[in-house]
């Protein structure tokens, strides 16, 4: 059971992500590496909000062994998991970061002098 509620929700995650943005040749390292950023910020979230929303501060992973705790945690994971990828898409298209480099060998300093 702790597999999956740690797992499946990133899954759906995934999925999201897939159909939105409509690349279906992405390789799988790529992929792998998304699927793990999922996770962290999945369960970095779900924590998160069970610790400092929800008062819910002893929280270890024995407690995915109890059913009842298992059901709310999946839920809960699983709303965030579909949120993800739109608060994602939403980051890439009001923020962009863009480096540039120049090759200035210094030849221009040298013939104006």
């Amino acid at each position: 059971m702790i597999v999956v509620g740690l797992l499946f929700p990133s899954f759906i995650s995934m999925a999201i992500y897939r159909k939105r943005s409509g690349e279906t040749g992405i390789g799988w390292q790529s992929m792998l590496v998304r699927f793990g950023i999922y996770v962290l910020l999945n369960t970095w979230i779900v924590q998160a909000l069970l610790t400092y929303l929800f008062g819910q501060g002893d929280i270890t992973e024995s407690a995915l062994t109890s059913f009842p705790f298992f059901t709310k945690y999946v839920v809960l994971a699983s709303l965030i998991a579909v949120i993800l990828p739109y608060v994602e898409e939403i980051v890439r298209k009001c923020i962009g970061v863009s480096v540039s480099f120049n090759a200035d060998d210094g030849k221009k300093e040298n013939e104006k002098k």
